[in-house]
């Protein structure tokens, strides 16, 4: 694809066998020892590169206990067929996020393919033919140039017989790099994101696309400020942050060649140093257990003193999510109050059950 607000540098490379052979030498000397992994696949596209994936999913796998091993992919979902995604099952691979930008004509101005073609309805036909043993997240890239066609989205979605399959969530466009820049203009931010969030996740949990977790207290946000966390890219650099990840002066390691040159530790060293609780004003902060400080990554690019993380939209709609929160709870407990009716009324057929069509009608 070529998104109009992508934030990386094209780079066509694949991970060599050398490289993963690195990456698993590296996994099993880590200290203390590795007792589980939590793996996400990412690009770029990651199933244009489904033989590294093919070959090195297995190596991971045996590396740690069942139970302690989870996998995920982030996708574009052109290539997600009903039989790439059983594939996805069976190399462990228990959910997938895939971006819709809106609905179809919005999406397809925003997140074409490399000649410009339309990508919407191969996504939809895709999510729609999807093993169901997978857990699909919707993610809508938000900006102030599709925040108004979110009703036409789930038109769609339940046009293609999505409800109650995927979740939908919002997330704002960021200028992350100097790449994406120049879309810095139409992004939303700060307490008119948390506004707008905060109807957009409720209008989500009235049309059944699921509602925001509860907010509970972390040690970490991401990757980046988790000590046992890492970025690989396919050339054997190992990056904190995977909006670095095409920014080769922003590696922390070299796997290819196992050197860490100094300007390598200084730039680890600047994320293990990283803490919320260096900052004055988060410290002062009600919601610093839930946000963590939000991104360390955007953070750090303030000008001056840094006194602050950067905030997220729980600072300013904090009740909004617990009432949403509230509200897609309560709707689930009449769902299931109302499926053990269906079962005990017996059947799927709507003229004979008068519970079945209740259940496809609940509003909050």
């Amino acid at each position: 694809y070529r998104c109009t607000y992508c934030y990386q540098e094209h780079v066509g490379t694949l991970m060599s066998e050398e490289v993963q052979d690195r990456l698993l030498s590296f996994i099993d000397n880590q200290e203390p020892p590795v007792t589980s992994l939590n793996i996400t696949w990412f690009g770029g596209e990651p199933l244009l590169g489904r033989s590294v994936i093919e070959r090195l999913a297995p190596l991971l796998r045996e590396r740690v206990a069942d139970d302690a091993f989870s996998a995920h992919m982030i996708s574009n979902g052109w290539l997600l067929t009903p039989d790439v995604s059983e594939w996805l099952v069976e190399i462990g691979v228990t959910s997938v996020q895939i971006t819709l930008d809106g609905p179809r004509d919005v999406h397809n101005k925003r997140r074409p393919k490399l000649g410009g073609q339309a990508t919407f309805d191969r996504i939809l036909e895709n999510l729609s033919g999807a093993d169901p043993r997978l857990n699909f997240s919707v993610r809508v890239n938000t900006d102030q140039q599709n925040a108004e066609n979110v009703s036409e989205l789930f038109d769609q979605l339940d046009a293609a017989g999505l409800r109650g399959r995927v979740n939908v969530y919002f997330a704002p466009v960021m200028p992350y790099t100097e790449i994406c820049a120049d879309t810095a203009g139409d992004c939303i931010v700060g307490q008119d994101w948390s506004r707008l969030n905060a109807n957009l996740r409720l209008a989500s949990v009235k049309r059944g696309y699921g509602g925001p977790a509860l907010p509970s207290s972390k040690s970490s946000v991401c990757i980046a400020d988790n000590p046992r966390g890492w970025v690989i890219a396919p050339t054997g650099l190992v990056y904190k942050c995977w909006n670095d990840v095409t920014q080769p002066d922003n590696a922390v390691l070299d796997l290819a060649s196992g050197e860490q040159s100094d300007r390598m530790k200084a730039e680890l060293k600047k994320w293990q140093d990283w803490s919320p609780f260096k900052l004055s004003e988060c410290t002062d902060c009600k919601v610093l257990p839930q946000c963590h400080s939000g991104c360390a990554h955007l953070a750090m690019q303030q000008p001056g003193e840094i006194n602050h993380g950067d905030c997220t939209e729980l600072k300013w709609n904090l009740p909004e999510t617990l009432a949403t929160y509230y509200l897609s709870h309560q709707k689930r407990e009449v769902a299931e109050e109302l499926m053990d009716k269906i079962y005990e009324a017996g059947g799927q057929d709507e003229s004979k059950n008068p519970y079945l069509q209740r259940l496809y009608q609940i509003e909050v």
